[in-house]
């Protein structure tokens, strides 16, 4: 068995380190900062897979496992039980990871009266409690990302939070990083928001799974949203059941986004080609590269290995639960797959919230 520490014993530990100062933003909100701790760049083939409550785009799915297990990325052979929360924290569910340093991952964790940020060690070792505050995690966790500057997205159904790597939070005034947009193109983006993406431009890129016509991508100012002119642009879903539910950056100028529907038609890949880097939304070419239900459907995670241009794709729905993985050929602009069956199959990948590419 995994030897753990107890994530929900540690959980208030952390309460007391999101109180330290930081420079305020032009509306008043508490900018960014850099800092020692550096996002974690995938130097190796490890593919980490997070089985916790996911979200399929209203797909059904099965119960998950609430378990994070670590499989060689070039292979699919499962490598070891990063941890299981059945085990050292029942009644918690892992939900996203993200990169910290060359030891350690970051893992939200859903739970109704202590959602958090845990560290994990990378090597199924341990963890301890990272970051609690009821504030910021008041509503359904969904993604963490950790940004070039070292600091952190987590995406909850209401809101997208930030945080320094010195676990300050970021607000706009009195509100969350992003909240409840009233700009045009931003509208209908308050309470369904499935992921935040940091783009290679510092930009945010947010999904949103409201009913049409709200269900759509958006792109926001480095700063947050603090007034109209932070939304920067929209684009709607290309079907009107379509749910954007992971993105990726794909290349400098690329990114994919998953959509998911219980209409089978309605399950695919978008590439986001800007222009420039610049990245504009508004003038970005969208292309379906994937297409088929027969290899997405459902889908909840995805991870991009930039050194060898695969995709790794989750796909939860009940009874179809797998990872495939395919090869971008950003020349041709093609998704294809690799091999001739999943790539991985295991009785723990069930309901995937998240997908990881990182160091073993």
């Amino acid at each position: 068995m995994t030897k753990f520490l107890n994530f929900g014993l540690l959980s208030l530990t952390v309460l007391g380190l999101t109180a330290c100062p930081g420079a305020k933003s032009k509306d008043g909100g508490t900018t960014p900062v850099s800092s020692p701790i550096t996002a974690a760049t995938p130097a190796s083939t490890s593919l980490y897979a997070v089985s916790g409550t996911c979200y399929a785009g209203g797909v059904g799915t099965n119960a998950p496992s609430n378990t994070i297990v670590k499989y060689d990325g070039k292979s699919g052979v499962r490598l070891t039980t990063v941890a299981d929360y059945r085990v050292v924290a029942p009644g918690d569910s892992p939900i996203s990871i993200s990169g910290l340093d060359s030891n350690d991952v970051l893992v939200t964790v859903q739970n109704t009266n202590a959602q958090r940020i845990d560290r994990v060690h990378r090597d199924g070792s341990g963890g301890s409690s990272f970051l609690f505050n009821s504030a910021a995690f008041s509503t359904a966790l969904r993604n963490i990302f950790t940004t070039k500057d070292g600091s952190f997205l987590v995406t909850r159904a209401a809101a997208v939070e930030r945080f320094t790597s010195f676990r300050t939070r970021y607000l706009n005034g009195t509100s969350p990083y992003i909240s409840n947009p009233t700009a045009t193109a931003c509208t209908g983006m308050a309470t369904a928001l499935t992921f935040s993406l940091e783009l290679s431009n510092g930009n945010i890129l947010v999904g949103s799974g409201a009913a049409t016509p709200n269900n759509k991508i958006a792109t926001f100012n480095p700063n947050g949203y603090g007034v109209a002119a932070d939304c920067l642009a929209s684009k709607a879903a290309p079907t009107t059941t379509a749910i954007p539910t992971a993105a990726v950056n794909a290349g400098p100028t690329t990114v994919f986004v998953s959509y998911a529907s219980p209409a089978a038609a309605d399950n695919m890949i978008i590439a986001y080609q800007f222009s420039s880097s610049a990245m504009n939304l508004s003038t970005a070419t969208a292309t379906s590269v994937l297409n088929s239900p027969s290899l997405l459907f459902g889908v909840s995670a995805m991870a991009f290995d930039s050194t060898n241009n695969y995709l790794y794709v989750a796909n939860s729905a009940l009874g179809g639960e797998r990872i495939e993985k395919f090869s971008w050929d950003p020349t041709a602009g093609t998704l294809t797959r690799v091999g001739t069956t999943p790539f991985i199959q295991d009785p723990d990948l069930t309901c995937m919230s998240g997908l990881y590419l990182g160091e073993n």
